[in-house]
């Protein structure tokens, strides 16, 4: 009996283990820039870092975009991960990007009110940064 009360409670002991919290599923820490120009031009940096406890280190992303009006083409965009996305609205970002966590593609969403500094003269060079947590993880 005792070898059975054992063994049961070894499995549960390994089964309650192998069960992962998955109630952190990390954070990014982001950093925006925006700038403009009276021409018409304008252009945006997003630089991120996906941090994680699964991880042992954590996920850089870089992305750019500009848009200039008469340049071919007009608008330009890039991101150095092709999983990241993100929706820069006037003072917020959202942000999405897939990631492997405990051995499967996970991906991960949250969104983070933004305060900009402006600190050229014309107030058209503007910089926020933020911690995003994820709120939201779809595997």
């Amino acid at each position: 009996m005792r070898a059975v009360i054992a063994t049961v409670a070894a499995l549960a002991g390994a089964s309650s283990a192998a069960v992962v919290p998955r109630a952190d599923y990390g954070f990014w820490d982001v950093n925006v820039t925006r700038n403009s120009a009276a021409n018409g031009w304008s252009s945006r940096e997003i630089s991120a870092k996906y941090f994680n406890s699964e991880l042992s280190e954590p996920i850089p992303v870089h992305c750019n975009y500009s848009y200039w009006l008469g340049q071919d083409p007009v608008e330009q965009a890039s991101c150095d991960d092709p999983s990241f996305s993100y929706d820069l609205q006037q003072y917020s970002i959202s942000l999405k990007q897939t990631v492997n966590l405990w051995n499967t593609d996970v991906t991960v969403m949250g969104n983070s009110s933004l305060e900009f500094n402006c600190n050229s003269a014309t107030g058209r060079y503007c910089t926020s940064s933020a911690q995003v947590d994820v709120t939201t993880a779809i595997a």
